[in-house]
């Protein structure tokens, strides 16, 4: 089983995992195979880190490829993860729906959504680990 290293969900500027809202991320690197599951984690480092991860959708992008978004994975969490919580939830694993395996460099395109409950989104920094069955992406 391959997997990333941890790689953290950030944007130059952005306000990321706020309530109802859907961000995402791309990560180039070399494809680790058929998507065997995810680690979402935050540090909590905020007053406000509680987060309420509705689900995390992947696609396997090949550059130089004319079918876009394809190979589309899809992650549902549907739970809290933060201080309120304990330690040992405050990081959530989940499993694919499908996967395929790619050959040569694959972007990841990553869609993080947060849930629209009231106090749903998270100031923390949020990483993700990614398994998949050969390799080791960045």
């Amino acid at each position: 089983t391959g997997q990333t290293r941890q790689l953290a969900l950030t944007s130059r500027g952005a306000d990321l995992f706020e309530q109802n809202q859907l961000d995402t991320f791309a990560i180039v690197g070399r494809d680790i195979g058929d998507l065997l599951e995810i680690n979402v984690e935050s540090d909590k480092s905020q007053l406000a880190a509680d987060w309420d991860l509705k689900e995390m959708v992947m696609w396997k992008i090949r550059p130089n490829n004319d079918d876009d978004k394809q190979l589309q994975v899809y992650f549902p969490f549907n739970a809290w993860l933060g201080q309120a919580v304990s330690k040992l939830n405050a990081k959530r694993e989940t499993y694919p729906s499908t996967d395929h395996h790619q050959k040569g460099p694959i972007c990841y395109h990553i869609s993080v959504k947060t849930g629209k409950d009231f106090g749903a989104g998270t100031n923390a920094n949020v990483f993700i680990i990614i398994y998949g069955k050969t390799g080791r992406t960045v």
